[in-house]
C-alpha cells in the first residue's frame, strides 16, 4: 500500500473516531429519549408529536401520553421537571390517522397511569381492530379489550363503540378507571382484568344535547373526578354524585383543586377544550364558572403544579408547557 493509500485510510480511520467520540458524548449528555433510563435534556417539555393527557407518577414525574404520528409511534414518556430528564416508559403504541377523531385526526395511546407498585398501564382509542386498539394494557402483562367487553355488555345501551381516553390508579383501592368515550360509560378494571360499571353517562346532557362523552379522570382522596366533553364535570364518593356543568365550554381533564373544599360538593379545577367550535385560544382553566386561566389553544391535558402553574398538553399544537404564575 502506498504512502498516499495509507494516509488515506488513517485520515479515513480518525474520522470514525471522532464520530464515535462525539455519538458517545451525546448519549453521555442525554440529547433525545432513551429506552434504558432517564436522559437529561436542555428542555424536557419539548419533542412531543401529538402529547395528549398527563398525570403524575407516584414519585412525581409527569407522564405525558404522546397520540404520535399515526405510524404506530405513540409513546408515554416520563419527565423529571426538576432533575430536567425524559423517560421513555413504552413506545412503538398503535396510532393511526383518523379522519373522524375528536382530536386531530389521529387515534392511538391515550392516557396513561401508574400504579403505586411502578406498574404502568395506557389506554388505546379507537382504531382498526386486531391491532391493539380500543384496549386497555399495562407492564405487568395485563391487556383488557374494551371493544369486546362493550358488545359483550353494551351498558349504555347504544350504538357499539369505545373509545378509550383516560386511565388513573385508584390507590385506595388497588385498581384502575378507565373513561370510555366512545361507549359513554367510566369503568372499574381489577388488577385481574375483571371490569365493572362506574357510571354510564347517558343521562348527563351537556351542550346542544350531547351525551356526557367521559374523557379526563382524576382521583384523589377517594373521590373520583370525570371530565364530560359533552359540559360538565362530575365527582363522586361517599355514594354521592355531585355534576357541575359548564356552559359555553367543553371540559377535557379535570385534577383536584389545591385546597379541596370539605363536604360534598368537592371543588375540582377542570380543563376546557375551548368554545363549541374549538376555536383557536379558546381553550382555559376553570373552577366551576370562574376563568381561572384562558387563550389556552386546543388543550387536552393538564396537571396543577401549585402556586397558580399548570402543565397542559395542547395536542393540535404539538407542544406541552407551563403556563399561569411565574411560569418559564
Amino acid at each position: 500500500m502506498g504512502t498516499r493509500s495509507r494516509t488515506l485510510w488513517l485520515t479515513v480511520f480518525a474520522g470514525l473516531l471522532a464520530a464515535a467520540g462525539i455519538a458517545a458524548f451525546v448519549a453521555f449528555r442525554g440529547d433525545g429519549d432513551s429506552e434504558t433510563g432517564p436522559r437529561r435534556v436542555d428542555d424536557p417539555l419539548a419533542g412531543f408529536d401529538r402529547p395528549r393527557t398527563i398525570h403524575f407518577a407516584p414519585d412525581g414525574r409527569l407522564l405525558v401520553t404522546d397520540v404520535g404520528t399515526g405510524e404506530d409511534d405513540g409513546r408515554v414518556i416520563a419527565i423529571d421537571l426538576e432533575a430536567g430528564t425524559r423517560e421513555v416508559l413504552l413506545e412503538d403504541l398503535p396510532s393511526v390517522e383518523a379522519g373522524n377523531a375528536a382530536f386531530a385526526g389521529m387515534s392511538g395511546a391515550s392516557g396513561a397511569a401508574m400504579a403505586s407498585d411502578g406498574t404502568l398501564c395506557v389506554v388505546i382509542g379507537a382504531g382498526p381492530e386486531g391491532r391493539g386498539f380500543s384496549e386497555l394494557r399495562c407492564t405487568d402483562g395485563l391487556r383488557v379489550d374494551l371493544l369486546a367487553y362493550e358488545r359483550e355488555n353494551n351498558p349504555g345501551g347504544g350504538a357499539i363503540e369505545s373509545d378509550p381516553f383516560d386511565v388513573v390508579f385508584g390507590s385506595a383501592f388497588g385498581d384502575w378507571y378507565v373513561s370510555d368515550a366512545g361507549a359513554n360509560v367510566v369503568l372499574h378494571v381489577s388488577r385481574q382484568g375483571e371490569v365493572a360499571v362506574i357510571g354510564v353517562l347517558n343521562e348527563h346532557i351537556g351542550l346542544g344535547g350531547n351525551e356526557g362523552e367521559p374523557r379526563g379522570l382524576s382521583v384523589s382522596e377517594g373521590f373520583l373526578s370525570t371530565a364530560l366533553f359533552g359540559g360538565g364535570v362530575i365527582t363522586g364518593g361517599a355514594g354521592m354524585s355531585v355534576p357541575v356543568f359548564a356552559p359555553d365550554a367543553h371540559p377535557i381533564a379535570v385534577a383536584p383543586y389545591e385546597q379541596p373544599i370539605p363536604g360534598p360538593a368537592r371543588a375540582v379545577i377542570f380543563l376546557s377544550y375551548g368554545d363549541q367550535a374549538g376555536s383557536e385560544n379558546s381553550g382555559s382553566i376553570r373552577i366551576g364558572d370562574a376563568v381561572v386561566l384562558d387563550g389556552l389553544d386546543r388543550p387536552t391535558g393538564f396537571v396543577a403544579l401549585g402556586g397558580g402553574r399548570y402543565v397542559v398538553a395542547e395536542e393540535e399544537r404539538g407542544r406541552v408547557r407551563i403556563v399561569g404564575g411565574d411560569a418559564r
